[in-house]
């Protein structure tokens, strides 16, 4: 009789913990998770520029908040097959954002970069160089899962290919790429990329008309 009681106050007990919000008793003892998606995400981007020759505006973007819209000057000269390496390079920027999803748009773009110094009867060479790291400063996810982990981000690499620029003397450069951000926690998690270098190089020879 003793043993009948107690397998019914078990079975109440497990009735009531299992009625709690958020409780997965089971899913715990057994190993299975049932990870929440993410409803916000912030994170933080930091972007070293340098370059060669070179003058313009930066312009760094996440779904259409502008985290970075600045001047830069490098005033050192070096020739075309120099792809950078004696390139100057400005104090590192750190960006903040949130968003509430697990993916956004991250737009780099060169406005009205144009050559520091030009040399009529000599070629010409002006080159940009550009580094970013990301890390994910805080999240939150659904209620009543399971914590997904810190989001590993993926996608930032892809802004190495710089090729939609126009213009030579004054050039405009845009890249857009999709950041993702993954479970750390999931069995198929995307493998992360933190950071992205980029080098592009105009070289004239003779003046620009």
């Amino acid at each position: 009789m003793k043993r009948n009681i107690k397998f019914f106050w078990g079975l109440l007990v497990c009735s009531a913990l299992l009625s709690l919000s958020g409780c997965n008793i089971f899913d715990d003892i057994f190993g299975s998770k049932d990870y929440g998606a993410y409803t916000s995400i912030t994170f933080q981007i930091r972007a070293t520029y340098g370059g060669v020759n070179s003058e313009g505006f930066h312009k760094f973007t996440v779904n259409n908040q502008v985290l970075n819209n600045s001047h830069f000057v490098f005033n050192v000269l070096s020739g075309c097959n120099d792809t950078c390496s004696g390139a100057v390079y400005q104090d590192t920027l750190t960006f903040t954002a949130t968003i509430d999803s697990s993916t956004c748009t991250a737009t780099q773009q060169y406005i009205d970069w144009i050559y520091w110094k030009y040399n009529n009867n000599s070629t010409n060479c002006k080159c940009l160089t550009t580094s970013y790291e990301a890390s994910v400063t805080g999240y939150t996810y659904e209620d009543g899962k399971d914590d997904p982990g810190t989001p590993v981000i993926s996608g930032l690499e892809q802004l190495e290919a710089l090729n939609n620029c126009s213009g030579n003397f004054s050039t405009d450069c845009e890249t857009t790429v999709t950041l993702r951000f993954t479970s750390s926690h999931a069995a198929e998690k995307i493998q992360a990329i933190p950071s992205a270098v980029q080098v592009k190089q105009f070289c004239s020879d003779g003046k620009i008309k």
